[in-house]
């Protein structure tokens, strides 16, 4: 009789981690569902912001042979350091709204300063 308890509790166990595994499966099937979107996806693009709708094309005026160094956001705005085109580096703002230039920051060499002292002259041996 002993084997025969044995038996039963074995197929018990078996069917138990089988019925574990089926639940198992269901639940990374219902995971992955939710990872790819499901129905959320459209209604999500429908109620995009306007600054993530198509802007179509933004034309910088600057010589050939610029190139985008580094790009930043910040304030609603959009920083671009540019750089080449036969020109010192400069950071061009836009309005990340309106796709606006609002300015540009660049540094220019400028005339040496007149100094207000007269030059020093070496001491006589």
């Amino acid at each position: 009789m002993n084997i025969t308890v044995l038996k039963s509790v074995a197929i018990g166990l078996g069917f138990m981690i089988l019925g574990g595994l089926v639940l198992l499966g269901y639940g990374v099937v219902q995971q992955v569902g939710k990872l790819k979107g499901g129905k959320e996806t459209p209604s999500a693009v429908a109620s995009a912001p306007d600054s993530l709708k198509p802007f179509g094309v933004l034309e910088l005026q600057e010589p050939a042979g610029t190139e985008i160094l580094e790009m930043a956001t910040g304030s609603g705005r959009l920083f671009l350091r540019l750089g080449g085109g036969g020109r010192a580096e400069r950071i061009t703002v836009l309005d990340s709204q309106t796709n606006d230039i609002l300015g540009t920051i660049a540094v220019v060499p400028s005339a040496p300063a007149a100094s207000a002292a007269p030059a020093a002259t070496p001491p006589e041996k």
